[in-house]
């Protein structure tokens, strides 16, 4: 059995992604590569529509042996870009930490 790997914000490349609605989900499992993995059942999502609140990455950590996490897109126009790309950036990294933190000590394991 192959390790399981938590990529946010994925492009397609990961064994589980999570996504902030169906519509985005769908985007990823749309593409080629996407649906080979799809197919050999090694690839999928969950939806976390506020990475903001507390626990929200709980779910997608059972069982990952890795994780990663994609920052956010900043090539964005939005005229207040502190507010709403970098702020929420680091709120969505230390939800990710935070919450693998909480799993591995549940685990009886550290934060390496």
């Amino acid at each position: 059995m192959s390790s399981l790997v938590l990529v946010t914000g994925a492009k397609g490349l990961a064994v589980r992604f999570t996504a902030r609605s169906e519509e985005k989900a769908q985007k990823v499992l749309s593409r080629p590569v996407a649906q080979s993995l799809e197919a050999e059942d090694r690839l999928s999502h969950v939806l976390i529509p506020n990475v903001s609140v507390e626990g929200a990455y709980k779910e997608t950590l059972k069982g990952v042996s890795a994780g990663g996490r994609k920052p956010t897109d900043f090539s964005t126009e939005d005229t207040n870009p502190q507010a709403h790309c970098i702020t929420s950036s680091i709120i969505a990294t230390r939800a990710v930490v935070d919450t693998a933190a909480q799993y591995l000590r549940s685990l009886g394991k550290g934060l390496a």
